[in-house]
């Protein structure tokens, strides 16, 4: 089974939508079940939470997934100055267990599953139940070290995933769907 068909089963499993994100349960068991659920569930899901501010807006997403039965949070939050174009940055936030390589995989795809664009960020900093990565002005690197705009990403592919490893060797994937931040990013 494709990698990415399996991690995005994997974490559907796990969530449906309600108030809250330590309120998810499971409903969506198949990779495909995703593009036929409510587009309720969905929407409540994955909307991004905005706070609009005098000189900007900042979006901030919360997703749950689970590591050996227990639920932990990847969380995004994309910050932009009203008087830019770009976003000041993107920031993705996962505990602290990360591997020696600090290094976090993000893909980009379409529905089809298939491979788009692979970006990598570095790790900005960690504290003691977390780790930070930060994109400044929405800008990453690809394997042969070029600039990639991820903002431009964001709002063209279906998907992202953001793929890291823990020191215990375990490799974790958290599947988003870009829609709702398509359809709120201004």
């Amino acid at each position: 089974m494709n990698l990415f068909k399996l991690t995005f089963s994997v974490f559907l499993i796990f969530f449906a939508a309600c108030n809250s994100p330590k309120e998810k349960a499971a409903t969506i068991s198949e990779p495909n079940e995703i593009k036929n659920a409510p587009k309720n569930i969905l929407d409540s899901l994955f909307l991004w939470d905005v706070e609009d501010f005098p000189k900007g807006r900042m979006m901030y997403l919360d997703v749950p997934y689970t590591v050996d039965g227990k639920t932990e949070y990847l969380s995004l939050t994309v910050a932009k100055e009203t008087s830019n174009e770009r976003p000041s940055f993107i920031s993705v936030i996962v505990p602290n267990d990360l591997s020696d390589s600090k290094i976090m995989e993000i893909v980009f795809a379409n529905n089809s599953y298939s491979i788009s664009q692979t970006v990598y960020a570095h790790l900005d900093k960690c504290q003691d139940d977390f780790c930070a990565f930060r994109m400044n002005n929405a800008y990453a690197v690809d394997k042969a070290n070029n600039q990639v705009d991820v903002i431009r990403n964001f709002l063209k592919y279906d998907e992202v995933y953001f793929n890291f490893e823990r020191k215990n060797g375990l490799k974790s994937s958290v599947s988003v769907p870009l829609f709702s931040f398509r359809e709120q990013y201004k």
